[in-house]
Formats: C-alpha cells, structure tokens, sequence
C-alpha cells in the first residue's frame, strides 16, 4: 500500500485555531499569529480504526492528538463530520479535554458514529468551521487502521489508540 496521497499543504495552516475577535496585529503577543508560540493549534485526527477485526461496534476508533505543548483542549464546540460526504456530525461527550500532547482515541461506544468499512474521510469542526484537512480512506483491510505519519497517511497492521503511530505496512502476505 505504501503512503496515501500527501496532504494539501493549504491544510496545514488551517490547523491555527484564530480567535473571534483577533487582538492588534501589532501586538507581538497575538495569539492570531502563527508565527507566535503562544498560538494555539486546533486538535489534529491522527488515526482512522474503521474495519477491526470482529464486531464493529465499539472497535472502532478515531484518534486525535493535540499538539500544544502546554495547552490542554477542551473539545466542546467541535464534532466530526464522517462519511464520503461528510453529512453526518457526532458532537463529543461532555468533559473530553485533549491534554498537552496527548493522543486520545475516541470508540464508537463513546460517541455513535458509523465508519464504513470500504472508503470515508473524517473531519473536525469547531462551531461550524472546518478545522484541517479531511482524513480520508479507501478499502482499509481487516485489523489495519489509517494513520499519520509525518504529514502522509499510511495503512497499518499496528493500531495505535492513545499512543504515538507505529507504520507496519500491509503487505500482500496480509491480504491473504
């Protein structure tokens, strides 16, 4: 399988999270700024579980990670858009704080949403703006997940909830 298509470089500056009402641009202390390192970035979907091995319901895992270092996220207002079109929304339970650099998997028993397990993408929103690009997938092989790895997707026979991904390509012998 090897790495998915890359993903849209436009994408990655999305990922800021900018405040309502942006303070001066002047200010050297705006939170606005990406050049600021006290500018928070947005939650980040680090790996896709949609086709387990067994039963689906409750297998699967969509995992996030959040990158500030110091920040946690607190994520009331966001929601993930699932499916090819992304018309379903799934809000996430109340109290789901992300911690600094923290990778945290959400089941589909802690929020009832449906992965197909042939192709889909996923998505965050935080109060009705799309946060960084899509996590999409196609034809995800039993017991493989999909997961980011320096800015690429990969499958991989590894499933990682609430750790750092591990790339085990899948290869023809797990096809089989």
């Amino acid at each position: 399988y090897g790495p998915l298509p890359p993903l849209p470089q436009s994408g990655l500056e999305e990922r800021n999270v900018i405040p309502e009402n942006p303070s001066d641009p002047d200010d050297p202390d705006d939170p606005s700024d990406p050049t600021n390192p006290n500018t928070l970035q947005a939650p980040v979907i680090t790996e896709i579980f949609p086709n387990p091995v067994g039963a689906d319901t409750g297998n699967e895992f969509i995992e996030l990670y959040n990158p500030n270092a110091t920040t946690a996220v607190d994520l009331a207002g966001y929601k993930l858009k699932v499916g090819v079109n992304q018309k379903k929304s799934y809000t996430f339970p109340s109290g789901s704080i992300l911690q600094p650099l923290e990778y945290k998997a959400f089941s589909n028993a802690t929020i009832k949403y449906t992965l197909l397990n042939s192709s889909s993408s996923v998505q965050l929103e935080h109060n009705g703006k799309l946060v960084g690009v899509p996590a999409s997938y196609d034809s995800p092989k039993e017991g493989s997940s999909v997961a980011l790895h320096e800015e690429a997707w990969y499958h991989t026979t590894t499933p990682t909830p609430n750790a750092v991904n591990i790339i085990t390509e899948v290869t023809e012998d797990d096809e089989e």
